[in-house]
């Protein structure tokens, strides 16, 4: 009789990234940076920048004395938690 190995991939899941490890459309688990073995066809793996986000914002808007206003925002974004943002996608396709 011979041995049967079973088939698995490798996916590199790279530093300030999450990987989300989900079987048959089912959430398992998150995986940090490093090695995730993936059974093909029934896992897959969602890569989620958790890395500090920055960007500007420039509004420009009129007083109600006919002043022109120019307002300049810098905003910075920080994902914590990637399991918390794939449960909130999760509630927002839904509805």
């Amino acid at each position: 009789m011979k041995k049967r190995t079973p088939i698995v991939f490798i996916m590199i899941v790279r530093e300030g990234h999450d990987g989300i490890l989900t079987w048959l459309g089912r959430h398992v688990a998150t995986r940090g940076p490093g090695l995730v073995f993936l059974y093909p066809f029934f896992d897959r793996v969602e890569k989620i920048d958790i890395r500090i986000r920055t960007f500007e914002i420039d509004q420009e808007c009129i007083t109600r004395d006919d002043v022109p206003v120019t307002m300049k925002a810098v905003v910075h974004t920080h994902i914590y938690s990637a399991t918390r943002i794939l449960k909130r996608f999760k509630i927002k396709k839904v509805i």
